[in-house]
């Protein structure tokens, strides 16, 4: 089978078909994945780690179209010209974006994201939480958007809490967790960019 991408969802789903056995390859566009996220040194680690559990990768790779017949795909074709046997592709992996082609009246921001205010307000009577909420999560610094099921959780706390009545302020700490072949990596905060890698042991 072959996964479209590298987000979390998508490696987390290589790495389960492949503890059940099942062939797995992964089209990516970038040279190693997660570098957006914890740059190059470990995006490779998790590149490194998912090779050796037998996962193939097809880096910096587009794909041009999906090759099958009677409704079932059978290869992908890539930019290149390379075709990828595959008779299953997810393509869950690709990342999402707002589904907010609806709402007419709110200013959004450039990728389609709801602007709410601490309180996970965007509009009198109107709150917003979870991967379409763009937020301030400090003071003096940019909104952000952050696509997480707990971070999800967390404003929907608050923006339930206010709609009955009370004037709470999400300031909790993004909180990141993603697992691969029995090993757990944790993420907190939450950074756009990055001045020093600083790795305390051995990746």
């Amino acid at each position: 089978m072959a996964i479209l991408g590298s987000s979390f969802i998508g490696l987390e789903t290589a790495a389960a078909l492949r503890k059940r056995g099942v062939q797995v390859t992964i089209i990516l566009p970038d040279k190693v994945p997660f570098e957006k996220q914890f740059g190059e040194r470990v995006g490779t680690m998790f590149r490194e780690l998912h090779e050796r559990n037998g996962v193939r990768f097809h880096l910096q790779a587009r794909v041009a179209s999906l090759e099958g017949e009677e409704g079932n795909v059978h290869e992908v074709m890539l930019e290149s010209g390379e075709h990828i046997a595959a008779d299953l592709v997810v393509l869950l992996g690709t990342g999402v974006a707002p589904a907010t082609g609806f709402v007419e009246g709110l200013p959004l921001q450039k990728d389609g994201g709801v602007i709410v205010n601490a309180g996970m307000q965007a509009a009198p009577g109107l709150y917003a939480a979870g991967d379409i909420a763009v937020f301030p999560l400090r003071e003096n610094e940019e909104p952000v958007r952050i696509e997480h099921w707990r971070v999800a959780q967390q404003q929907a706390r608050i923006a339930a809490q206010n709609m009955c009545g009370a004037r709470n302020r999400y300031n909790a700490m993004p909180f990141f967790w993603t697992y691969h072949f029995g090993k757990n990596f944790e993420y907190l905060g939450h950074a756009s960019e990055w001045d020093e890698l600083v790795v305390d042991g051995d990746l």
